[in-house]
C-alpha cells in the first residue's frame, strides 16, 4: 500500500544482471580472502621479541647506588623526608629544576655549591619501568620521576655515566628477549655488535626505518645477541625468536572482520537481483575488507603487496563515509526521500574526495606528512550533510520506513562518529579503546543487519539459525568468556607482591607477635606463592560454579537437561496402566513422551484388526502451540509399515505417506508391535534442541513403546468394552421406546375380554401388536412379525406400526389395510426383508369377526372347546409388488358366540426349542388351549407365556413371542 504524498521508488534495471553480478561478488571475496591469509600468514611468521623500544629518559646514567633524602609530595617538595637509595642504573633528569644533558654540566654546576648545600635531583628510577608502556612517550618519564635531596659530595666523578645512542628497554611477559632473562630497565647498547636508533614522529617515538628493517631482518629461531647495561655492568644475552607468532589482534581481526565479509557475500549471492540487498552487500563487503587488511607490519616491510594494502585499506577507510551514508539509503529498503534527488547520494562522496587526493599525493610521496584531519575532516562534513538532509526529508518517509532503518541508522553513525572523530569522544569525556570499538560496534553491526532482515523479513530470506548451532555458539562463547576471565585474573593475581608481615608465634608462652623486622625475600616470595595459589583456586572455583550455572541455564533455554530416562519411563507406565479410551491415551502418549524427549510434534495412529486406521484420523501434539491437531491418513500404510519392527527414519518411506509426514515435521516412525502384530505406529518429530536423536533417546523410545503397546491392547477392550456398554445402554432406551410403542393398556370393548403379551428375544425385536379402535363396539387386531430380529427389524417394525394406525383411518376392512400397507412398503423395504401380519375387525354388535392375513401364522379359534386354523390365503407384506399381493390376499368373514376365543401368535412361540431341539410346536398350544379355555384372557396369556418358558427349559430365547387373546363374552 503505497503511502500518500511519498514519491514512488521505481524498479531499475541494472547495468549488471544479478548472475554477473555474482560472479563480481564471489571473485571479489576470493580476492579479500586471499589477501587477508596471506597478511594474516605474513604477520604470524614475523616474530618479535616482545620489546618495548624507548628513548632513554635522559643521558645520564647513575652508575653507582646514591644515598639521599627522598621528598614524598613531588608538587609541593612538603611532607615527611626519609632516607633511600638511588639504585644504579636510575637516570639523572633534573637538578635544582635544571635539565642537564651531559657530565661536564652536572659537574660544573655542582663545583659551584657549597660544601654543605644540598641539591635536589629528579631522578627516574628503572624500577618502575613496567610501568612506561601505556603511557605518553613525553611526559612519562617526568610523571614516574622522583625528587631526592642530596649532598654534592656524594656524587664522585664515576657516579655518572653519559650515554647517547644506546635505547631503553621496557619487556613483554613471556616474549622472547623476556625468556633470556633480559629485564625491564635495561639499556640496549647493541644488538648483534648493530646500535640501535630512535626517532620522534606525529604518533609519538619509535625506531628508524634502518632500525626497524635491521630487527625484520632477522630470522625465526635464529640466536640474536642483545648486549645490555644493567646496574652499571655490561652483559651479552642470547635471545632466541619463536618460529611462529599469532598475535592477539590479529585473532580479534579475524573475529570481527569476518562476519562483515560473511553476511556481505550471503545476501550477495542470495539476492542479487534486489538493489537493497547489493548496497547493504557493498557496505558489509567493504568493511570486512578494512577491517581484515587492517593489521600491518610496519614501514620497513613495505614491499609491493603491503605498499598496496596498506593503500587501499586506508582509502577504504576514507571512502567509508560517504559509502556508508550511499548504503543506507538503500537498506532496508530505498528511501523515498532521499533518492528523490539523484545528488543527495553523491555529496558526500565529493566531500571526501579532497581527502582521497591529498591521502594519494603523501602516500606516495612523504607518507609521514598524513595527519588524523584528512580523515576526520570529511567525515564531520558528511555527517553533518546527511543528518540536514534526513531533517529536511522526514516528511517522505513513512513511519514503518524509520522503524525499520534507525536501528542501522543508528549503530553506523555511532561507529563512524567514535572510529574517525576521535576528538568528540575526547569531548564527552570518554576515550574509546581499540578492543571496545572492536566489541561494541564490529560485533554489533552485523548483528543489527541479521536482526533488521530478521524481523522485517527483508529480501524473502528466512533467517533462522538452528537451536543446536545456537546452543554451540553461546556455549563456546560462554566457556572462552570464562576461559578468558580466569586467565586474566590469573595476569592479574601473579603481578600482587605483598609484603607480609613477620609472625612471630610463641607456643609456650601463648603469644603472637609482630616483629618490626619485615621478613626475609626468599620468606616472602614462597607466601605469595600460597597466596596466589589460594586466591587462584578461590576465583578458579567460582568461575566454574558461574560457568556451570550459566550452562546450566543455557541447557535449559535450549532443552539440552539430561534427564533419568528410567524414572520418566517408570512414570509414563504407571500412567498408561490407568484405563483410557484410545483418544485419552494417544494424548497421553504423545504429550508425555513430547514433554520427555523435548520434541517440537508428536502424532499417533492406531490399528485395528491391521485393517482399518482406528477413528479414521491421526492424533498429534504440537509442543510449541501447545495444541492438539489431525491430519488424514490413507490406510493402505498399514502395509507399508508392517515391513518395520524398530524406530527408523522418515526418509525410509517413499510416496505421499513420506511427503505427508515431512509436510507435518515428523522426522522419525516408530511402530506398536505386540506378538507380531502391529497395533499402530508413533511420529517423532525435530528435537527443541534442534539435534538429531541419540541412542539413548532411540532405545527409551523403543522401551516406551513395547510398554505402551501393552496399554494400547488394553485400550482397544475398552473401547470395545465400552462400545458394547454404549449399544446396551442404547438397546435398553430402544427397548423401551419400543414397549411403549405397544398399547400399554388393553381397550375395554363391550363383549370381548382382551389380553396381550410381547417378549423381544433381544432388547428390541421385529414382533408387534396393536389395537385399532374406529367405533364404538368395533376393534381391529393387527398382529405382525418383521423377518430377522435385533435393530434392524425393531425399525422395521416401528416403520409399520405407524403406517398401520395412519392407514386405519383410512380403511374399512382389514383386507385394504394390508393392501395399502404394501403399497407404501414395498417401495421402501430392504429387498430381504418383509413383514407378516395378521388383521382381524371384531363387530361385537353383529359378533362378526373380517380376518385377513398376510403371511403370517394362522388364527387358533376355540369354538365348543375344539380348536380350528383359520388361514386365509396372502403372502409377506414387501414381497411382491400391488397386483401380486392383491391376487393372493384373502379376507374371510366369521361369527361367533360367547365363549369363543381367537389366539393371534408369533412363530417365536411355536418355534421354540427345548435342550433336546425339539419346537413347542401347535400340537402344544392347541393343547394349551383346549385345556384352559375356562380362563380369562390374561390368565390365558399368561398361560400360554410360561408353558413356553418351561417347556424351553434353560434354552435361551432365539425369537421375538407375542400372544394376542380376544375372547367372546
Amino acid at each position: 500500500m503505497d503511502t500518500p504524498g511519498l514519491p514512488i521508488i521505481e524498479n531499475k534495471t541494472y547495468r549488471i544482471d544479478p548472475s554477473k553480478f555474482r560472479i563480481i561478488i564471489i571473485i571479489t571475496g576470493i580476492l579479500i580472502c586471499a589477501i587477508t591469509g596471506y597478511n594474516f600468514y605474513r604477520n604470524a611468521a614475523t616474530v618479535f621479541s616482545g620489546t618495548y623500544y624507548m628513548s632513554l629518559p635522559s643521558n645520564l646514567y647513575i652508575a653507582k647506588d646514591l644515598e639521599a633524602n627522598k621528598i614524598p609530595d613531588i608538587d609541593t617538595g612538603s611532607g615527611k623526608i626519609y632516607k633511600e637509595i638511588i639504585p644504579a642504573g636510575s637516570f639523572l633528569m633534573e637538578i635544582n629544576g635544571i635539565k642537564v644533558n651531559s657530565r661536564e654540566e652536572v659537574y660544573d654546576f655542582l663545583s659551584k655549591m657549597k660544601k654543605d648545600s644540598v641539591i635536589q635531583m629528579r631522578v627516574f628510577n628503572f624500577n618502575k619501568s613496567e610501568l612506561l608502556k601505556n603511557m605518553d612517550a613525553v611526559t612519562r618519564y617526568i610523571k614516574l620521576s622522583e625528587i631526592y635531596e642530596i649532598n654534592p659530595k656524594q656524587i664522585l666523578d664515576n657516579s655518572l655515566r653519559y650515554m647517547k645512542g644506546p635505547i631503553f628497554m621496557a619487556i613483554g611477559k613471556d616474549g622472547a628477549t623476556d625468556r633470556a632473562g633480559i629485564k625491564s630497565g635495561d639499556v640496549l647498547l647493541d644488538i648483534n655488535g648493530k646500535e640501535l636508533e630512535m626517532k620522534s614522529s606525529s604518533d609519538g617515538e619509535m625506531l628508524t626505518m634502518e632500525s626497524l628493517k635491521y630487527l625484520r631482518s632477522f630470522q625465526s629461531g635464529e640466536p640474536v645477541y642483545y648486549k645490555i647495561l644493567r646496574n652499571n655492568t655490561e652483559m651479552i644475552l642470547e635471545v632466541r625468536l619463536a618460529v611462529f607468532g599469532i598475535p592477539l589482534e590479529m585473532i580479534f581481526v579475524l573475529i570481527t572482520g569476518l562476519p562483515f565479509l560473511i553476511l556481505g557475500l550471503f545476501l550477495a549471492l542470495k539476492r542479487p537481483d534486489n538493489i537493497s540487498a547489493r548496497f547493504a552487500c557493498f557496505i558489509l563487503i567493504l568493511m570486512g575488507f578494512q577491517i581484515l587488511s587492517s593489521p600491518s607490519l610496519y614501514a620497513p616491510e613495505f614491499d609491493v603487496f603491503s605498499y598496496i594494502k596498506i593503500y587501499l585499506n586506508n582509502i577504504a577507510g576514507i571512502c567509508m563515509m560517504p559509502v556508508v551514508l550511499h548504503c543506507l539509503n538503500y537498506f532496508p529498503e530505498p528511501n523515498p526521500g532521499m533518492l528523490r534527488k539523484k545528488y543527495f547520494s553523491f555529496v558526500p562522496y565529493i566531500i571526501t574526495l579532497p581527502g582521497v587526493l591529498l591521502f594519494t599525493y603523501w602516500y606516495f610521496t612523504d607518507y609521514t606528512k598524513i595527519m588524523p584531519y584528512i580523515f576526520e575532516i570529511p567525515v564531520a562534513i558528511s555527517l553533518i550533510y546527511y543528518i540536514t538532509i534526513q531533517i529536511l526529508n522526514r516528511k517522505y518517509e513513512s513511519e514503518e520506513y524509520r522503524k525499520k532503518a534507525l536501528p542501522i541508522r543508528v549503530i553506523w553513525i555511532a561507529a563512524l562518529i567514535v572510529a574517525y572523530i576521535p576528538t568528540i569522544s575526547g569531548l564527552l569525556g570518554f576515550k574509546v579503546t581499540w578492543l571496545s570499538y572492536v566489541f561494541i560496534f564490529n560485533i554489533v553491526i552485523p548483528a543489527v543487519y541479521l536482526d533488521t532482515i530478521r524481523r522485517f523479513k527483508l529480501f524473502d530470506i528466512g533467517l533462522k539459525i538452528r537451536r543446536n548451532i545456537q546452543y554451540l555458539l553461546i556455549s563456546f562463547f560462554w566457556k572462552g568468556l570464562i576461559l578468558i576471565a580466569f586467565l586474566y585474573l590469573l595476569s592479574v593475581f601473579s603481578k600482587i607482591n605483598f609484603q607480609f608481615p613477620n609472625i612471630n608465634m610463641v607456643l609456650l608462652g601463648s603469644k603472637i607477635e609482630v616483629l618490626s623486622i619485615p621478613l626475609d625475600e626468599l620468606t616472602n616470595a614462597f607466601y605469595n606463592k600460597i597466596f596466589f595459589l589460594a586466591i587462584s583456586f578461590s576465583a578458579g572455583f567460582i568461575l566454574f560454579k558461574t560457568g556451570m550455572a550459566g550452562i546450566r541455564f543455557f541447557e535449559k533455554k535450549y532443552y539440552r537437561q539430561k534427564f533419568d530416562y528410567k524414572q520418566a519411563q517408570t512414570e509414563l507406565v504407571k500412567l498408561m496402566s490407568s484405563k483410557f479410551t484410545l483418544e485419552s491415551l494417544a494424548k497421553v502418549i504423545i504429550e508425555k513422551i513430547s514433554g520427555l524427549v523435548r520434541l517440537k510434534r508428536t502424532g499417533a495412529i492406531f490399528f485395528k484388526d491391521e485393517k482399518e486406521i482406528w477413528g479414521d484420523k491421526s492424533y498429534c501434539y504440537d509442543s510449541l502451540k501447545h495444541t492438539d491437531y489431525c491430519f488424514d491418513i490413507r490406510e493402505d500404510i498399514i502395509g507399508i509399515l508392517k515391513q518395520f519392527k524398530k524406530p527408523f527414519p522418515v526418509e525410509y518411506l517413499a510416496g505421499e505417506f513420506k511427503t505427508t509426514l515431512i509436510e507435518h515435521g515428523f522426522k522419525y516412525v516408530v511402530p506398536f508391535i505386540t506378538k507380531q502384530r502391529i497395533l499402530g505406529a508413533l511420529f517423532i518429530g525435530e528435537k527443541l534442541s534442534e539435534t538429531q536423536l541419540n541412542n539413548e533417546d532411540v532405545e527409551f523410545l523403543d522401551s516406551i513403546i513395547s510398554s505402551a503397546s501393552v496399554a494400547v491392547e488394553n485400550a482397544f477392550l475398552y473401547e470395545e468394552l465400552t462400545e458394547q456398554e454404549r449399544y446396551k445402554q442404547e438397546l435398553q432406551i430402544a427397548h423401551r421406546i419400543q414397549m411403549a410403542s405397544l398399547p400399554q393398556r388393553v381397550p375395554h370393548i363391550k363383549g370381548l375380554d382382551i389380553s396381550a403379551i410381547s417378549l423381544p428375544a433381544f432388547e428390541v425385536g421385529g414382533d408387534f401388536y396393536d389395537f385399532l379402535n374406529g367405533q364404538e363396539g368395533k376393534i381391529t387386531v393387527v398382529v405382525g412379525d418383521v423377518s430377522g430380529k435385533g435393530t434392524s427389524a425393531a425399525l422395521y417394525m416401528s416403520k409399520i406400526q405407524g403406517i398401520l394406525q395412519t392407514l386405519n383411518e383410512f380403511s374399512s376392512s382389514p383386507e385394504q389395510l394390508l393392501v395399502k400397507a404394501n403399497r407404501l412398503i414395498y417401495k421402501n423395504i430392504d429387498s430381504k426383508s418383509f413383514i407378516t401380519a395378521v388383521g382381524a375387525s371384531f363387530d361385537t354388535n353383529k359378533n362378526e369377526l373380517f380376518l385377513a392375513r398376510a403371511g403370517h401364522l394362522p388364527i387358533y379359534f376355540l369354538n365348543n372347546k375344539k380348536v380350528s386354523k383359520i388361514q386365509p390365503q396372502g403372502i409377506g407384506i414387501g414381497l411382491s409388488g400391488e397386483e401380486i399381493f392383491n391376487e393372493n390376499l384373502e379376507q374371510r368373514k366369521i361369527n361367533f358366540i360367547t365363549g369363543d376365543v381367537f389366539f393371534f401368535v408369533s412363530d417365536g412361540i411355536t418355534e421354540s426349542v427345548n435342550n433336546s431341539g425339539e419346537q413347542y410346536g401347535e400340537y402344544r398350544l392347541i393343547e394349551f388351549i383346549e385345556k384352559n379355555s375356562y380362563l380369562s384372557s390374561k390368565q390365558m396369556c399368561d398361560g400360554i407365556m410360561s408353558s413356553v418358558k418351561q417347556f424351553s427349559d434353560e434354552m435361551k430365547q432365539f425369537d421375538d413371542m407375542t400372544v394376542v387373546v380376544v375372547k367372546a363374552e
